[in-house]
């Protein structure tokens, strides 16, 4: 069996530079005015509203638990094995795409201690909890949204319990008139 040697094409690699050099034409404008209004400080700040609260759910993984919880902002709370202190907790305005956001420290309490070890120090968004995760072999922390004291819930969805399927009813076996 003869192999034959490899040829570059010459017209298949030209046609990919232009190509590229098309492309690279194309975007520069867009990048430019992207990073001119970046650089430019009357260009007007994406609005933040800062809160005094973080709603965030957490899972037990040993036992299937799933519970959610408002954490005021500043106060350590206990979530199981680990305590949370959320540092800050921010929202996009109303009008604006929704995000949440929160600063959390995180850590793993060991009997007998009062420090702890700290398991995850950053921001957590609600949109992509995968983006900054925690990594702990029994517990899982994700954030919900930002709220304020005074929204009672507002936007929250409650944990469910699991559904209950109910059972198939009884049916009576069919009556046929006398007629028949």
């Amino acid at each position: 069996m003869t192999t034959v040697p490899f040829r570059p094409r010459p017209l298949r690699a030209l046609s990919c530079l232009v190509l590229g050099v098309l492309a690279m034409v194309s975007l520069t404008p867009p990048l430019a005015a992207r990073a001119q209004s970046l650089d430019d400080p009357t260009a007007a700040p994406v609005p933040r509203i800062d809160t005094d609260m973080v709603v965030l759910r957490w899972l037990d993984k040993s036992t299937a638990r799933v519970a959610q919880v408002r954490v005021p902002v500043g106060e350590p709370v206990m979530l199981g094995g680990v305590q949370v202190i959320a540092r800050a907790c921010r929202r996009t305005a109303l009008d604006e795409s929704p995000e949440h956001a929160a600063f959390l420290d995180i850590g793993e309490v060991h009997a007998g201690t009062p420090s702890h070890q700290t398991v995850f120090r950053g921001w957590m968004f609600a949109s992509s909890p995968s983006l900054s995760a925690m990594e702990h072999p029994v517990y899982d922390v994700w954030v919900v949204e930002c709220v304020d004291d005074a929204d009672d819930g507002v936007g929250v969805l409650p944990v469910s319990p699991p559904p209950v399927i109910p059972s198939k009813p009884d049916i009576a076996p069919s009556t046929r008139s006398a007629a028949q």
